[in-house]
């Protein structure tokens, strides 16, 4: 009998220690909870401090209180979208500056919230910093932004952002801002370009360019120079010799940077336009 007891005590003892090793076994292998970098109470009112001093009239002190805010990496993040304002006075450029600058690629799912502030302007950065690291999970948020955004400016930056991952479902908005903003916005604009760029992109361009008005030919080579493929250079050659000086030089360009990388030529005259178009078409 006391064998017996003995045996029975001992089973119960193997089966708690089993429970206690697969308990303690779960409780390690569970995932922590993604979080900002923590601050003492001290590191907080530095922070603070050194945000104020953002909106100083003295350029010495305000580069010092940036620099300083930096130093403290990450973690600075929340601090810095919670001081960005819609209305003035702001100092909306130097906190844009500090997070674009400290953020790391592992905290990019602690971004995705601010996407859905109300404040624009902090929407308008928690894009930029989904754009500077892209991942998978991030660029659906933005695709979901995108359909609930409700201002025009910055629904029109959350395609070109999705353009420059390649998505050609926005190509219609983008070859919108290039008719109006090109200029404004050229670098934006080619970068986004040159993210869609293949020939199902050359297909909805050459459309545009073949049927659309003047603005809509322009504003299609402009977009080929980046967006085409060395094929595309054939199929734009007779636009080099379109009466409108503008659609010509554009044709140029896009030639000259489809079969080169040549950089856009801004003005030429009309005679060194009929020397080059020659000289290009040659090597076509």
């Amino acid at each position: 009998m006391r064998v017996f007891k003995s045996f029975i005590l001992l089973t119960l003892i193997f089966s708690f220690t089993c429970l206690s090793a697969l308990s303690q076994s779960k409780t390690k292998t569970k995932t922590k909870k993604l979080r900002w970098p923590k601050f003492s109470i001290a590191q907080k009112d530095i922070i603070n401090l050194k945000i104020r001093q953002l909106l100083h009239g003295k350029k010495e002190i305000v580069q010092k209180a940036v620099e300083k805010l930096k130093a403290f990496g990450p973690g600075v993040i929340p601090f810095v979208m919670r001081k960005i304002k819609d209305s003035e006075p702001n100092c909306n450029k130097y906190l844009e500056e500090i997070a674009l600058s400290v953020m790391d690629k592992k905290y990019i799912p602690l971004v995705y919230p601010y996407l859905k502030n109300k404040r624009k302007s902090v929407r308008t950065i928690a894009l930029k910093l989904l754009e500077k690291f892209p991942t998978k999970e991030g660029i659906a948020k933005l695709k979901k932004a995108f359909e609930k955004e409700k201002d025009e400016q910055l629904k029109e930056e959350l395609s070109l952002a999705l353009c420059t991952f390649g998505d050609i479902s926005y190509i219609d908005i983008l070859f919108e801002i290039t008719k109006k903003n090109f200029f404004k916005k050229r670098d934006r604009i080619l970068k986004s370009a040159a993210g869609i760029k293949g020939e199902k992109a050359e297909k909805w361009l050459i459309k545009k360019l073949e049927q659309g008005k003047v603005k809509d030919k322009i504003a299609a080579l402009r977009l080929l120079a980046v967006a085409g493929t060395k094929n595309t250079a054939r199929k734009i050659k007779k636009y080099m010799y379109h009466k409108n000086y503008t659609i010509a030089l554009a044709a140029l360009n896009a030639i000259r940077s489809l079969i080169e990388g040549k950089k856009p030529l801004e003005h030429i005259s009309v005679f060194e336009l009929v020397r080059m178009r020659k000289e290009w078409e040659e090597k076509l």
